[in-house]
């Protein structure tokens, strides 16, 4: 299945076809319901997984990951956040 990939370096979408991302996390009903992480492949209930920041579907729903995944975005997340912030400064921009 092609998903969008967050690339945190580049700061742009790339495909990525990946066999574990093939719900989308919505709702709150069936919590029991098992999924998996749409990173590492982890089986887990619904209610256990968190949404990533990383995998999107076509309109920016995040897919569901495991715990450790989910901090492993973040880290990356925050690594170029604060890159990109920094960058913007250099060039006079916001």
């Amino acid at each position: 299945m092609m998903v969008n990939k967050w690339n945190f370096e580049r700061r742009e979408y790339e495909e990525s076809n990946n066999e574990y991302a093939a719900r989308i996390f919505f709702g709150i009903h069936g919590l029991q319901e098992e999924v998996r992480c749409a990173n590492c492949g982890k089986r887990m209930p619904r209610g256990e997984c968190m949404v990533s920041k990383q995998y999107h579907d076509d309109i920016g729903m995040g897919y569901p990951v495991c715990v450790e995944c989910h901090a492993a975005e973040w880290e990356k997340w925050e690594k170029w956040e604060k890159w990109g912030a920094v960058a913007a400064v250099r060039k006079g921009g916001d």
